[in-house]
């Protein structure tokens, strides 16, 4: 059995790290034991033989290291370092007597047990009285170690107090030397305010003089500013005056349905929504204005105009608007009037030209032609006009492209005859 008062006597095959070799019996440690306060690490055995030590002399249990008091309740197995030592290699203890085996220090006692179990019963005697001396050589050796500490501890105590008189003295030279640096800085910073005494003074004059050229400049530039403003006051007004005719022209370009609103209260005074000259003869049309509600012809309720004559041929007509769910038909149509010279001349007319103008929101325009070379044909519509003889044509458009001349909810049309010969 290699094992000595605290830790593992064996012959290592490597060197040993120093921080797994225990300071008091200076063998690998065994079972080791971390003390928390100051970290230091000590074979169980030997902490055991500290322990008993102090408790023999009824003194505190401290650190034999740096003799700080040890708290029995925070001392604990140090299973990290056990485990490094037990994985070091190790010969048998039995080598020179013919036993070749090497292995962990974890399968040595194994290995003693199994292979070389005479040979430890011949040494285990000798191996007793070996403990026995080294135990009593690490009492010993523990007990100078405390003695070699305590005679340190009052050597350090003599040398704190030789060096902290010998920093008092220090420290009076050092006071003294700055008293008389203090004194010369004094008369230092006499003359020095003198200097600056008078640097003021004559800063004070250039900063006077600043100030009145500063004021000189401020009224300069006070002038100078209510000039600009006269100015920018005067070219503001000139921008606002040509921002008005600009906007002025703007109404006048792109906002054609003025001209509608100018003519409403004129056209309201008809059912037919009719602007007609009158003669002695008969009620004769040289412009044509009309409406119709673009929701309501949407849904499925058609819509047309009073009749109203032409005066370049005294025909009477109307215009009318339908929808097929697609598209809205504009178209013109011709009716019998009490003008009328006889059924069968009623498609024997002067040639004429009809124009339709439709205008949107946004200075939109979409113009329909009609005229009289385009054939009169009666057909079956759902349009009902008991005087409705036939129809010169139906112009279309789309729903989507209806929209863009909406003005509050209805389409209004602008109409004028030509006469083509």
């Amino acid at each position: 059995m290699a094992e000595s008062a605290g830790g593992y006597d064996y012959d290592f095959l490597t060197v040993i790290p120093e921080d797994l070799i225990c300071t008091l019996c200076h063998f690998p440690f065994q079972n080791p034991l971390q003390i928390e306060h100051c970290g230091h690490i000590f074979c169980k055995e030997c902490y055991e033989q500290i322990k008993d030590h102090a408790e023999t002399n009824n003194v505190e249990l401290c650190c034999p290291l740096d003799r700080h008091i040890i708290d029995v309740t925070r001392v604990f197995n140090d299973k990290s370092d056990e485990r490094k030592v037990l994985s070091l290699k190790v010969k048998c203890p039995n080598f020179a007597v013919g036993c070749a085996w090497t292995g962990e220090l974890r399968e040595a006692l194994d290995h003693e047990r199994k292979c070389c179990k005479n040979q430890t019963a011949v040494n285990h005697s000798f191996e007793m009285e070996l403990k026995k001396i080294l135990k009593r050589m690490t009492e010993l050796e523990i007990k100078v170690q405390c003695q070699e500490v305590k005679l340190e501890d009052k050597q350090k105590h003599l040398d704190i107090q030789t060096h902290a008189m010998e920093n008092q003295n220090k420290q009076i030279e050092n006071q003294k030397k700055q008293m008389d640096n203090q004194n010369k800085q004094i008369e230092n910073q006499k003359t020095q305010m003198k200097d600056l005494q008078k640097q003021i003074d004559e800063k004070n004059k250039q900063i006077e003089n600043q100030v009145a050229n500063q004021k000189k400049q401020i009224e300069f530039f006070k002038k100078k500013f209510e000039d600009l403003n006269e100015q920018v006051e005067d070219q503001n007004k000139i921008i606002m005056d040509l921002k008005i005719k600009m906007e002025n022209k703007v109404i006048q370009i792109h906002n054609p349905s003025n001209k509608i609103n100018e003519q409403e209260s004129v056209i309201k005074k008809f059912d037919s929504w009719l602007i007609c000259s009158t003669s002695s003869i008969m009620p004769v049309c040289t412009a044509f204005q009309w409406k119709f509600n673009a929701d309501e012809v949407r849904s499925d309720k058609y819509s047309f105009c009073s009749p109203f004559y032409n005066t370049l041929n005294a025909m009477c007509f109307v215009v009318m608007a339908d929808f097929d769910g697609n598209y809205f038909h504009i178209g013109l149509g011709r009716v019998r009037g009490k003008y009328d010279h006889a059924t069968d001349e009623i498609t024997k007319t002067t040639p004429f030209n009809f124009t339709i103008n439709i205008f949107g929101n946004n200075g939109n325009r979409k113009v329909i032609e009609f005229n009289s070379s385009e054939p009169i044909c009666v057909q079956a519509l759902k349009i009902s006009f008991s005087k409705l003889v036939g129809i010169c044509a139906f112009k279309s458009i789309s729903s989507e492209e209806i929209d863009n001349f909406i003005i509050d909810g209805d389409v209004c049309l602008h109409g004028s005859f030509n006469n083509m010969s």
